[in-house]
């Protein structure tokens, strides 16, 4: 076709068909990385606990001795000659047991001595006292003049008071008697013997010492500085030499 096509057309088609023979340029390539290594770690163990308010505790060791509850120095309390000890050291008594005897011999005669006494005290009272009645009668009936029988009447009761005297010195001959013996006042052992037979004792002289071994105390020597404090009540295990386990309290 010979007829002129518009420039606008030409134009347009040059630049469609010079389009169409290009490509988009390719991006550059991506650079490439490096892989790292991976470290691997142990996991975590994390331990949960309820908290709570408890007593912190701690042990103190300490030396000490063993001491009985009770020691007892027991001596004569009648003075005389020692006639026999029963018992030696280490040697286990009953309450009241007797220990020892000392001469009974004087004191049987001082008792036999007072209770004569009292037994003639007692036929005076009667006398006196008869003669009292007799001369109140007869001073009822104007017999013997008042005086008399005052005086009979105060004989009588000097005779009553002389019999009284006489009660208290045999009652005190029979304690004396008694204490010839002595005894346990508790059960025990025999920790020492001061005296032996023959030997002349009297007040204050000891004879053998009782110690109540059923029921000992443990003194400990505690050191001042601790790392706990020591308290009444606190829990206390005693180890005793040639004993297997301790003792606790």
């Amino acid at each position: 076709m010979n007829a002129a096509m518009p420039l606008a057309l030409v134009l347009g088609l040059l630049f469609a068909l010079s389009g169409c023979g290009e490509t988009e340029p390719e991006a550059p390539p991506a650079a490439k990385t490096k892989p790292q290594a991976v470290t691997e770690r142990e996991p975590t163990v994390v331990t949960i606990a309820t908290v709570a308010n408890e007593a912190l505790t701690g042990r103190i060791a300490a030396s000490g001795s063993l001491i009985a509850a009770r020691v007892t120095e027991l001596g004569a309390e009648s003075p005389g000659r020692i006639l026999e000890v029963l018992v030696d050291i280490g040697d286990n008594v009953e309450s009241g047991q007797i220990l020892f005897r000392v001469d009974p011999v004087p004191y049987q005669t001082a008792l036999s001595e007072a209770r004569a006494g009292l037994a003639l005290a007692r036929s005076e009272q009667t006398r006196a006292e008869a003669e009292a009645e007799r001369m109140r009668r007869l001073a009822k009936q104007n017999i013997v003049p008042e005086q008399r029988h005052e005086k009979h009447q105060t004989e009588a009761e000097v005779a009553r008071a002389r019999v009284a005297q006489m009660r208290a010195r045999v009652a005190r001959a029979q304690l004396d008697l008694e204490h010839t013996e002595g005894s346990a006042p508790y059960a025990g052992s025999v920790v020492e013997r001061s005296a032996h037979e023959g030997a002349l004792v009297g007040p204050g002289t000891n004879i053998l010492v009782l110690a109540e071994t059923s029921r000992l105390e443990a003194v400990l020597d505690v050191p001042e500085v601790t790392p706990v404090p020591v308290r009444v009540g606190d829990e206390v295990r005693v180890w005793i030499e040639g004993s297997p386990r301790p003792f606790e309290t």
